[in-house]
């Protein structure tokens, strides 16, 4: 996942980070799998690495299909 380093850097400085997961996002690989990321990975790379306080899901994610 390609994302501008600043919300990584200023992480817990920010008040307020959101990120977005849209369609052409889960066509991506993880290099460490080989496979389609999971909402566990985006969830944790939202939260850990950038800080997000809000994921905005695409209404087509897998899981919201449930």
């Amino acid at each position: 996942m390609k994302i501008p380093i600043i919300f990584h850097k200023y992480k817990g400085k920010l008040g307020l980070v959101a990120m977005a997961v849209q369609e052409p996002t889960f066509t991506y690989t993880n290099p460490q799998t080989c496979r389609s990321f999971k909402k566990a990975e985006f969830t944790d790379y939202a939260e850990n690495y950038l800080g997000a306080n809000i994921i905005f899901w695409s209404l087509l994610s897998p899981w919201l299909d449930r």
